[in-house]
């Protein structure tokens, strides 16, 4: 037989071993919170920065300048150009629907590019353009608090 001693010193150790293991995970998880509560409060500082930046004079107009000067090139330049040399070919692009090989497939759409002389076009590509820096640009004005 085992002498009580022994008994009560397994199970004592055993215990003390248990303790020390659930001791240790709380620890751990105590140690995680504060790190995860660190993160929040240096991610918040983050956003708040974010949230209070004032652009400079010159982030401002560098901003608008870009979005000037790519209208200009891109929608307001090829409308000129046949205007004042006729004689300058544009090339415009046309869409083109065709039924696809199979008779279960979709309409497709392919591309066509057409050399024209003389003439202003608008095509679909200069009304998404403008549309997209027109929405880049006053989106982000209307969101600035003032």
């Amino acid at each position: 037989m085992f002498p009580p001693e022994l008994i009560t010193m397994g199970v004592s150790t055993a215990i003390g071993a248990v303790m020390r293991i659930w001791t240790n995970i709380r620890e751990d998880r105590h140690q995680e919170f504060l790190q995860l509560m660190e993160s929040n409060r240096l991610q918040a500082n983050i956003y708040k920065e974010a949230r209070e930046f004032q652009g400079s004079w010159s982030f401002e107009w560098t901003r608008r300048t870009i979005a000037i000067l790519g209208v200009l090139a891109i929608i307001v330049w090829p409308k000129i150009v046949p205007v004042f040399w006729p004689d300058v070919p544009v090339v415009v692009f046309t869409p083109i629907y065709d039924k696809g090989f199979w008779w279960w497939n979709e309409t497709l759409q392919a591309s066509e590019w057409d050399w024209q002389y003389g003439a202003i076009f608008i095509t679909p590509l200069d009304t998404n353009l403008i549309a997209a820096v027109i929405g880049l640009f006053f989106g982000s004005e209307i969101t600035k608090r003032r």
